[in-house]
């Protein structure tokens, strides 16, 4: 049997994703509580078995070193949406978050270096990093305080290995990232990024 070719696959997980997305929001719009849900006040259900410490306010205590890197396009709705949610959630946890623009050529390296491990295939791409490590990466728009809190505090931060990838909230998939792809993401596009809030 003939294998598909490489654009109809790229078609048809782009289709998958949508679809995702799609039921997500569907499911939250009809009052759903899915895992991973959100609302546009940032309040959704989560359902986890975290282990990390709670602060007093409920919300999981994120360790000193942790912040977010948002590779993002300036004339992108949910990158937008994402910029305004970080502008509170960094003023409310004190986690920094960085907007890279894909229109600048160093971002847009670190972007298209996640599409080839198969990491992201759209913008907002959000790089979760603690001390210049990568602990996990979200594809998407999601406004969910809880959700960000508790998988801030629990990450596994690596110079290199497998890197889970969240779609909205849900795992999607683990993809390997080396030591000068971490070092990128986590530190040297910093220098090309604007501190969000």
């Amino acid at each position: 049997m003939r294998s598909l070719p490489g654009a109809l696959i790229i078609v048809l997980a782009v289709a998958s994703i949508v679809l995702i997305v799609l039921a997500l929001r569907a499911s939250n719009y009809l009052g759903g509580s899915g895992i991973g849900s959100a609302s546009s006040s940032g309040q959704g259900v989560l359902v986890t078995s975290s282990t990390a410490s709670t602060s007093v306010s409920g919300r999981a205590s994120v360790p000193r070193g942790t912040y977010v890197v948002m590779l993002g396009d300036p004339r992108c709705p949910h990158c937008r949406a994402m910029e305004r949610f970080f502008e509170v959630y960094s003023a409310e946890t004190g986690v920094r978050a960085f907007f890279c623009s894909v229109l600048d050529r160093v971002c847009a390296d670190a972007f298209w270096k996640l599409y080839r491990v198969g990491a992201t295939q759209g913008v907002p791409t959000i790089i979760a990093c603690r001390d210049n490590r990568v602990g996990f990466i979200e594809v998407g728009e999601l406004e969910n305080s809880e959700w960000w809190s508790t998988k801030l505090a629990s990450m596994e931060a690596l110079t290199a290995g497998k890197v889970p990838v969240f779609i909205a909230g849900s795992l999607y998939r683990e993809v390997e990232i080396d030591k000068a792809l971490a070092t990128e993401l986590c530190s040297t596009i910093l220098s090309h990024s604007k501190p969000i809030g």
